[in-house]
This record gives structure tokens, sequence and C-alpha cells, in this order.
């Protein structure tokens, strides 16, 4: 069983690192054998999942600025574990709801392992609202939105490249909304 506030960096660690390998396979595993490089809007969702546990933790153990905000719930005998899990996949079953049967045997058992009572079910609390705050924010932000790709020669036109000259898989990205910069404008030069 996992007790005690001084393990809490360790295992919220631990725990992240499990939790994002099991999203790396489930979205790796979508397109099983369609793309031999890891699609563009898997680093897109585990930003997503990442932004929900670091809210998450930061409301509960404080010392940081949110990302979006500190869930109104959070008080610091919350277990961070227990908010770190409920955080990673409620995010994912937002993202994925064909694999909430797989996602809730994950969570039930990261759960397992955090002794039951108040911290328990207030990190979970917590872990809940940073998920559904991240899932509200990234609606509508251009996540496989349609989009032109022009093909050409020209500089800013799309180059197939070789050995397989196929097509961008994902041209929407240049879509999304950015996570931090608040206009993809200030990463343009002036030339």
């Amino acid at each position: 069983m996992i007790e005690g506030r001084g393990h809490g960096a360790l295992v919220a660690a631990l725990t992240l690192f499990l939790v994002l390998l099991a999203a790396l396979h489930q979205l790796s595993t979508r397109f099983a054998g369609t793309f031999t490089y890891p699609l563009d809007d898997t680093y897109i969702h585990l930003a997503m999942v990442q932004g929900a546990i670091y809210d998450a933790v930061n409301a509960i153990e404080g010392g940081y600025q949110p990302y979006l905000a500190a869930p109104a719930t959070a008080d610091p005998t919350d277990s961070s574990p227990a908010a770190v899990a409920t955080a990673a996949h409620d995010v994912l079953v937002g993202l994925f709801p064909s694999q909430q049967a797989t996602l809730d045997a994950q969570l039930a058992a990261s759960l397992a392992a955090i002794p039951d009572g108040a911290a328990k079910a207030g990190g979970m609390e917590v872990g809940a609202a940073a998920a559904a705050a991240m899932l509200v924010e990234r609606t509508g932000d251009g996540r496989f939105s349609p989009f032109t790709v022009v093909e050409g020669l020209d500089p800013g036109e799309w180059r197939r490249t070789p050995p397989a000259f196929a097509f961008e898989p994902a041209p929407w990205v240049a879509n999304v909304r950015p996570f931090v910069l608040a206009d993809v404008q200030a990463l343009r030069s002036d030339g």
C-alpha cells in the first residue's frame, strides 16, 4: 500500500510514467501498420493528459502556477497519486471512449495501491475536475479540422519526400490552438 505524503512525488511520477506508457500503447496501436512513425495527434493528446495531471497535483501540493486552473475542491491532504491516476484516466476516456473498459481496469489497478479514505476520494475528485477542465478547454481546438494542403515547389507549399513520397497524414496540426503560446504568430520570423 502507498501511504504518507513523503512518497507523493515519486509515486506520482511512477504512476504518470505507467499511465503515459499505456496511453502511448493505446494511441500507437490505433493505427497499427498504417504509419511507421507516431501520429501528430498522439503528442497533442499526451499534452492534454500531462496538463490535467499537472493541474491536479499542483492543486494539491501547490507551489506553481496552474496551467488552466486549480480545482476548487483541492485540499493539501488529498492523495496526489489518486489525482494523477484519475486525471489521466478521465482525459483518455474523454479522448478514446471505446477504450474505457481497458482504461477503467488500469485506473482500478492504480487506485488499488492507495488506501481507501478521504485522501483517496479527494484526490480522485481533484483529478476528475482537472481532467474535465482540460477536455472543455481543448474542445474545438482545431484537432482533426478540415485543412487544404497546397502541394508544389514554392516556399510554404508541401513537398512529398522520399522514400515513400507519402502525403502528410495530419495536415490539420497547423490549425491546432497552441497549449502555451497565445498565438502561433509569435513563432514567425520577420523575414
